[in-house]
């Protein structure tokens, strides 16, 4: 899940693309991208309640729903700045949120001894998906 959602720190490589294709300008292009950031850091002070009252399982599925979800919205934009915002820095960042922090409460319970070393996974699996990508 964590390389997964870690291929949107590979966005970089989509800028050159969205520039030539659609038109933006590097300023709009890193706009989707930091509003992702934003949006998806700040879901991550509310994605524990939802984990604790949805279950790990149902927030994992509700997350993977926002995440493909936004990158569907961005693929059907059309070169629509707008929606490519609303689809990769709203919705998809929704999901990303959710999955980190699904993730890091699962490792942390599973491994009550190791919290440390598995975060550590964790976030390197978050860092391997823009490497993927």
């Amino acid at each position: 899940m964590m390389l997964g959602i870690g291929c949107i720190y590979g966005w970089s490589l989509f800028v050159p693309p969205l520039a030539q294709q659609a038109g933006f300008s590097n300023q709009q292009a890193q706009w989707v991208f930091g509003i992702t950031i934003a949006v998806y850091s700040a879901t991550m002070l509310v994605a524990d309640p939802v984990r604790q009252r949805l279950g790990m399982r149902a927030t994992g599925l509700l997350a993977a729903v926002l995440f493909a979800s936004g990158f569907g919205v961005a693929a059907a934009s059309a070169g629509s700045f707008p929606m490519l915002l609303l689809g990769i820095g709203g919705v998809a960042a929704l999901g990303i949120g959710l999955v980190y922090m699904n993730v890091l409460a699962y490792l942390m319970e599973a491994y009550p001894q190791a919290k440390t070393q598995v975060t550590g996974v964790a976030a390197c699996g978050f860092a391997g998906g823009s490497a993927l990508v």
